[in-house]
């Protein structure tokens, strides 16, 4: 489990990443939080923070290929920091990296992400928006069947183990975790009469860039299900 066959030796700049750039992180961050037997959650904030970082522009000027490893490994500490409150020793991640890098780089890299960001890192999760959203279904018409928490557990589990989603804003991955779970519990007309309430609730016009994007979310969160299908 080493970076050096998913990190690229060039330095990425916010014109150079793509879907690619952020699977191969991705990855690599999932195979860590699978090592330490830890929350996918940690995975998926981890790799918006370090996103967020690179989008900056502003990557800390270590040796070519240094940056892009240290900040992934410094992102991923930091998450883990948040969202499993555990200090992994930077020496482990220095041996989970072959090396290639110094405790001194990585630390480096943690202040660097911390003052770029404003110290503004917990980013909110899907599961986050997910539940805040099914919260506003208070006081509307909005119905709740009873297998639609479950519904909502496992798109959850498949919209944060997935990369097809990363380039999403993680509000609009959460909506569309609500709303094929609506789809999936209820029938298509109660289904689409209720996602109109869900809408109107939010202020999401049908037709909007943001109504698109949450179609292309279920759709490909379809995709995996005939992989993965819910029990």
């Amino acid at each position: 489990m080493a970076f050096g066959s998913s990190h690229e030796e060039t330095r990425p700049t916010p014109a150079t990443i793509d879907s690619q750039w952020i699977r191969a992180k991705s990855r690599w961050c999932i195979a860590v939080v699978d090592h330490f037997e830890m929350k996918y959650t940690t995975a998926e904030l981890a790799t918006r923070i370090l996103s967020r970082y690179v989008q900056r522009g502003r990557l800390v000027e270590l040796p070519i290929g240094h940056a892009a490893r240290c900040s992934t490994a410094a992102s991923l500490r930091i998450a883990m920091i948040l969202n499993e409150q555990l200090y992994i020793p930077l020496s482990e991640l220095v041996s989970l990296g072959q090396n290639r890098y110094t405790e001194e780089e990585i630390s480096m890299s943690e202040w660097h992400i911390f003052h770029c960001l404003d110290n503004r890192i917990l980013s909110p999760t899907i599961e986050g928006f997910v539940t805040a959203y099914v919260e506003r279904f208070q006081g509307t018409t909005i119905v709740i069947p009873p297998d639609l928490r479950q519904v909502l557990e496992e798109l959850t589990c498949l919209a944060i183990h997935g990369i097809l989603f990363l380039e999403f804003p993680v509000q609009w991955v959460a909506l569309g975790v609500v709303v094929l779970a609506l789809r999936l519990c209820q029938g298509q007309d109660t289904w689409e009469a209720q996602v109109a309430v869900l809408y109107g609730v939010i202020g999401i016009e049908e037709g909007s860039a943001v109504a698109g994007g949450i179609s292309e979310i279920c759709a490909r969160l379809l995709i995996l299900l005939q992989h993965f299908p819910i029990c």
